[in-house]
Order: C-alpha cells, then sequence, then structure tokens
C-alpha cells in the first residue's frame, strides 16, 4: 500500500471511535493497492467467478468491472449478494470462487457493515483497488421532487452526501434498507416495483448508470460532499 494510502487509511481507522481491534488490524494490513493486477487473478482463476457486495449497477460492480478491464470484464461471472455478510458466505461455501466488497471511503471512513461482518470471516485478501465515486438523485416515474418524503441509499452513501442532504432536502427522512435491500441497486429495484418494504414519495441516491438500468430520472448530480470522494474495494478468497 503507497505512504499516502497508508496514511490516509490510518486517518480514517483511528477517527473510527468504535472500530473493533480485529477489523483495525485487517484493515492496516491489506495489501498495497495496484500490487496485484486483474490479468495476475485471471490467470489464477480462469473461470473467475465473483460474489458482490452489490446488485446490477452498484458501485461493487463497478468497481469489479474497472479493475479486471481490458480483460474480458464482460465475461465476469458475477454473483449478486447484496451484503457482505453474503459475499463472505458465498466465498465460504464455493470451490475456486472469489467475493469483493467495499472497505473504507475517503469521507464516510469504514464501512460499518463490512466491519461486523468481518469478525469471524474466514477470508484472505487478494487485491485491493479503488474508484471515485459520484452520487445522483434519482426519481421513480412520476415522482415530483417537491412531493419527496424519504431519500433512500447505502448507510456509507447517506454518510457521503449528508451536508447536500441536509441543505438541500431537509423535509426529507433518510433511511437505508434492511437485508438486502441495504444495497442500493437492490433498493432501486425494490422502488421501481413499488415493493411494499419500500416507501413511496422516495427517491434513491446512488450510480448514474442505475437511471439506464431503471426507469428514474435524474434529480441531482454529483451529490456527494467531497469532490475527492474515493472508496476502495476488497477482492478475497476463501483462507
Amino acid at each position: 500500500m503507497s505512504a499516502s494510502l497508508r496514511l490516509r487509511l490510518r486517518s480514517v481507522v483511528d477517527s473510527c471511535e468504535r472500530i473493533s481491534s480485529i477489523y483495525r488490524d485487517f484493515l492496516l494490513a491489506l495489501p498495497e493497492e495496484g500490487s496485484v493486477s486483474g490479468q495476475e487473478v485471471r490467470s489464477k482463476y480462469p473461470s473467475l467467478r465473483v460474489g458482490i457486495q452489490g446488485g446490477q449497477g452498484s458501485f461493487n460492480e463497478e468497481a469489479l468491472r474497472s479493475f479486471f478491464v481490458p480483460i474480458d470484464s464482460l465475461n465476469l461471472h458475477l454473483q449478486y449478494c447484496y451484503t457482505t455478510q453474503g459475499v463472505l458466505d458465498y466465498v465460504t461455501r464455493g470451490d475456486e470462487v472469489l467475493g469483493q466488497f467495499a472497505v473504507f471511503n475517503s469521507f464516510g471512513g469504514v464501512v460499518e457493515e463490512t466491519e461486523r461482518a468481518m469478525g469471524s470471516a474466514s477470508v484472505v485478501p487478494v487485491a485491493l483497488y479503488s474508484i471515485p465515486i459520484r452520487h445522483f438523485l434519482l426519481l421513480p416515474p412520476e415522482q415530483k421532487r417537491g412531493d419527496l418524503k424519504m431519500i433512500l441509499a447505502h448507510p456509507q452513501v447517506l454518510k457521503q452526501c449528508r451536508g447536500n442532504l441536509e441543505k438541500h432536502f431537509p423535509q426529507c427522512q433518510l433511511r437505508s434498507g434492511e437485508g438486502e435491500l441495504i444495497d442500493t441497486a437492490r433498493l432501486a429495484k425494490a422502488l421501481i416495483e413499488k415493493d411494499p418494504r419500500v416507501p413511496r414519495n422516495s427517491a434513491v441516491l446512488g450510480p448514474k448508470v442505475l437511471s439506464t438500468i431503471l426507469p428514474f430520472s435524474v434529480s441531482e448530480s454529483s451529490f456527494e460532499d467531497s469532490p475527492d470522494n474515493r472508496t476502495w474495494f476488497l477482492l478475497v478468497r476463501r483462507a
């Protein structure tokens, strides 16, 4: 891991008052970013079956495809696991499979969902990489911006946009889903499908690509509080 990234991670970890000692040590022992290429991983795992923390259109999917570009990224065998725990279950049960999940963000800090799931995980880091993160406020069909009562997203997304949310949408409740609906992409799909678990008069805050997969309109662009918003993802294998 580069010295600058190591210092940034140390700063993020030290700022987290409640982080467990196990997860703190795990983060500080991560491999150097860029030390393992997608080509090297591809050569060791020809089938390239990967379970990811997000759903279709998630930042997790974007990160994985970016890591393997231009190495046949469109032919990855993806399993949408939606949660970090789902990824860990997939990896520990399968043979010759990998898993990926977000570990920390430059602005939002440690991904608490991952910290909780990693408590008893038997996985080994394979590669660490990052992508810039841009958030977009997405409205479902016929939803008027002025009628919004709730904004839905992963807890990390809400952290990364809290300042702008409080400034521009003080009237809206901020909420994350439970179970697999904690994933913003899965939550967005549920909103479009009018899943009873998802409140009406809601918008989703997440990747712009969701508006090309599902019938959303973009109401706000680059809504993250910090222009230097970046998330690191970890590729793992079974121990």
